[in-house]
């Protein structure tokens, strides 16, 4: 007997199964979303079941309990999230069981322990994250085995299936995990059980419940089939403590303004977030990570100014973005790069500020024809109202002399966190990762500099002093800072701290007379470093310089001595270290920098030796060029 396509009445149909028709049951491609656990009990001699492609949410414990010849169950194709512990209870004679194409989240430990028959399981195409260790034991006969296409979450939780595969070989082909980021991708019986690792925060976050206890429909939303519904009601927050297996949740025109970064963790069946009409204005980092199932995900109309460039790494499955209407004017390249199955991109209603770097996105949408609201240039004004996609490339430009921000209008993309990566300082130009700030009479080293940036030019300024900010540290890509015909009489010990990634470092033509030690701590990886053309004057405070130029094999363009008057003109690496004299009544003391070295040890030169000093902890001052310790 087979009941086919059968019209749905409404959206809201409870359809319970039949419970009068006799063997093989054949009841797939329906609408049945319910069955009540009683359903087949006096169907002693079922042998095959099909309940493929209906709307199955939820499978009721000992629901077979009185089916002992059942040996052929095809649930696939439901909307299933969980498999309770005593699911398939009583089934015991069961050889092919089906549960592919769901939407399984959570599968309860012991939940397959009594089928020893089972020859065929099938669990392909779900949200799976987890599963609970040992769960195929009991199998002795399975022979064709599916687990691809889910979201394993491989940490030591997981560490058994590895090994469970490797000894099955022929089974459980492209079984992948999809997190953490080092192993994404990566085939898990290929993957050594010290690689599956565990943080305290995994721990924690990783542990599932089955049951809708585990969450409750917030009192003033109404739910429904795992549909919750929070339009219009005057919400400041995200409902806390939601149903984990919820697949869809309106909170459209609340009052939302902020969004807690674990508002929808464990939220994996979700496929649909509303969120429009809201006055959100930033998205935390993580917000919406492991929402692997969503498919629809609508942000349109409110106040967002930043989106963080791994926003969306978890949403692969996406289809449908809207970002209409909200005060966006700059994205990082590869905001889109994890949409792999994305069909529609709205991002009109935004004030975009077309310079160099949106050039990506005019680039991605041609591309990729998804945009179809009409995203267009906000500034500069050559620019204005122009649609992003339609612009080439070559028109998108980063220079000092245009105005790139709306005026009356908030520059969001300078200080943000957020933005780290995507803004060119004021006054400065900004292509292929250099930015350039040359000949506009700048006073000090811009505040904000592009994360990606290798190299900075800030030649021919008017900076007389260079600050300790920790700017640097911000720049770990950084390779080259040329500071050249500027008039630097001062740098602040520590200014160049954190930036060991730099190789070159240009101050010629300044006003430097001498130089401490301090000034250029941090610069590890220097091999060149241009001190030409600057007053220096060679008496015992720089008598380290010559030394530790040699020392270093920098490359430095042989500076040379401006005074005392015998020692001008003569490249400091070339004088000797008795010559860097000071006059006589000078503290040498003060004005030479003694090798650090901690007042427990010895040092010479780079060697420390600390030996059978009954030393309880390491020493605190060691140099930082010990070569031998």
């Amino acid at each position: 007997v087979q009941i086919q396509y059968t019209p749905r009445p409404n959206r809201d149909a409870h359809v319970t199964c039949p419970v009068f028709l006799s063997a093989p049951r054949q009841l797939m491609e329906n609408h049945i979303s319910t069955i009540d656990r009683g359903a087949f009990e006096d169907m002693k001699e079922l042998e095959r079941l099909r309940l493929n492609r209906n709307q199955l949410q939820i499978l009721p414990e000992l629901l077979f309990q009185k089916n002992p010849t059942l040996y052929r169950l095809d649930l696939s194709e439901n909307f299933i999230q969980a498999i309770p512990r005593k699911a398939f209870r009583g089934a015991t004679d069961l050889k092919n069981l089906q549960l592919d194409k769901n939407q399984i989240t959570c599968i309860e430990e012991g939940a397959f322990r009594a089928l020893r028959s089972l020859e065929v399981l099938t669990l392909n195409n779900n949200n799976i994250s987890s599963i609970p260790v040992s769960s195929f034991n009991h199998m002795p006969k399975l022979r064709t085995f599916r687990l691809h296409s889910n979201h394993l979450y491989c940490d030591c939780h997981l560490s058994w299936l590895s090994q469970w595969l490797r000894q099955r070989p022929q089974i459980g082909l492209f079984t992948q995990c999809t997190a953490p980021p080092d192993l994404r991708g990566l085939n898990v019986a290929e993957i050594q059980k010290h690689e599956f690792s565990c943080t305290g925060h995994s721990d924690s976050s990783r542990t599932q419940s089955c049951g809708l206890a585990s969450g409750s429909c917030p009192a003033v939303c109404t739910c429904s089939n795992s549909i919750v519904d929070c339009r219009g009601k005057g919400l400041t927050a995200i409902p806390a403590n939601l149903p984990e297996t919820i697949t869809e949740i309106d909170l459209s025109n609340n009052q939302i303004a902020e969004i807690a970064p674990d508002a929808f963790q464990g939220l994996r069946s979700l496929n649909s977030l509303v969120l429009y009409g809201n006055k959100i204005n930033e998205l935390p980092k993580g917000v919406f990570d492991g929402l692997y199932a969503l498919q629809l995900l609508l942000l349109n109309a409110n106040k967002i100014n930043c989106i963080r460039a791994d926003a969306f790494q978890d949403l692969q499955n996406l289809s449908l973005l809207s970002l209409y209407d909200n005060k966006i004017q700059t994205l990082a390249k590869g905001t889109f790069t994890s949409l792999r199955a994305i069909q529609t991109l709205h991002l009109a209603q935004n004030p975009f500020v077309c310079d160099c770097h949106l050039k990506w996105l005019a680039d991605y949408l041609r591309s990729n024809p998804i945009e179809t609201s009409g995203a267009r240039c906000a500034s500069p004004r050559r620019l204005a109202n122009k649609r992003i996609g339609q612009i080439k490339s070559k028109k998108f430009r980063c220079s000092a002399k245009e105005q790139y921000f709306i005026p009356g209008t908030e520059d969001h993309r300078l200080g943000s966190e957020c933005n780290g990566d995507t803004v060119c300082p004021p006054q400065c130009r900004c292509e292929s990762n250099v930015v350039d700030c040359s000949n506009q009479k700048l006073t000090k080293v811009p505040e904000f500099i592009p994360q990606s940036t290798l190299e900075l030019r800030l030649t021919n300024n008017e900076i007389s002093h260079l600050e300790a900010t920790g700017l640097f540290r911000k720049l770990p890509q950084l390779r080259k800072i040329n500071l050249s015909n500027n008039k630097i009489v001062e740098i602040e010990d520590g200014t160049f701290e954190g930036a060991s990634s730099v190789s070159e470092l240009h101050l010629t033509a300044n006003q430097l007379d001498s130089i401490r030690s301090g000034m250029f701590r941090g610069l590890d990886g220097l091999r060149t470093f241009n001190l030409l053309a600057n007053s220096f004057n060679c008496n015992c405070q720089l008598a380290w310089l010559g030394e530790w130029l040699r020392k270093r094999k920098i490359v430095s363009g042989n500076p040379r001595c401006q005074k005392p008057d015998f020692l001008r003109e003569i490249p400091l690496q070339d004088v000797a270290y008795q010559d860097f004299r000071c006059e006589e009544g000078y503290e040498e003391s003060s004005c030479v920098p003694r090798p650090q070295c901690p007042v427990e040890c010895t040092c010479l030169e780079t060697v420390v030796r600390c030996s059978n000093k009954h030393l309880k902890s390491l020493p605190k001052g060691i140099p930082k060029n010990v070569t031998e310790l």
